[in-house]
């Protein structure tokens, strides 16, 4: 049997996760009526946000960022932030608004330290530091040991803003983790997104 944590920056809230370094992100939305040059775009246009081709007739423009916040409700405020920020970097397009002005909606993303996203076996983190305490002294030190994990227990998590693109192939790397089959990446970015990576700066830069 295998269980694997899906719950986002909630995924500490595990006490075999604690050390996890991922935050929320919260991220709003600006959804404008298509009109003038808009509605002939035939690809979405990304800048430090992005502008995709309109559906139902709207452009949903984006996206905001706020550390550490997991509050969704709409504000005006981030409107603004997307409105500005679509006049600055695409100036010849206009932006006509309802006099009700824009709408949105916001929901939080979640992000580790070095943003690359999490996916594989929970290390058990008291033998893995056990296991690997020679990297405090020695960063390039070869330790022939299989990796201690807590046994039958996965993490995914760490999508941040590209989850759709990477959530399906992380999925695949998972299952063929648990069922002992050959991954669908190779050795190096397997451990690139594995959770254990984090334990392992902790010992070489002294941190536990």
């Amino acid at each position: 049997d295998a269980a694997v944590i899906t719950t986002a920056w909630e995924a500490v809230n595990d006490k075999r996760l604690s050390w996890l370094p991922v935050q929320p992100i919260r991220g709003q939305t600006s959804h404008i009526d298509s009109h003038g040059p808009l509605v002939a775009m035939k690809c979405t246009v990304c800048h430090e946000g992005y502008t995709p081709t309109a559906k139902m007739g709207q452009h949903c423009v984006g996206a905001t960022y706020g550390l550490n916040d997991t509050t969704t409700d709409e504000r005006p405020e981030d409107h603004e932030t997307n409105l500005n920020q679509l006049r600055a970097n695409l100036p010849s397009l206009p932006v006509l608004l309802s006099p009700q002005g824009p709408k949105g909606q916001a929901s939080i993303r979640c992000a580790t330290a070095d943003y690359l996203p999490v996916a594989g076996p929970v290390p058990n983190e008291t033998v893995f530091l056990a296991t690997y305490d020679g990297l405090r002294h020695d960063r390039k030190r070869i330790i022939d040991a299989k990796q201690p994990s807590v046994a039958g227990l996965f993490v995914l998590t760490g999508l941040g803003s590209r989850g759709l693109t990477s959530a399906p192939l992380l999925a695949e790397l998972l299952v063929s983790q648990m069922m002992n089959t050959p991954p669908p990446l190779p050795r190096y970015l397997s451990k690139a997104v594995s959770p254990a990576r984090f334990l392992r700066r902790k010992l070489v830069k002294g941190l536990t």
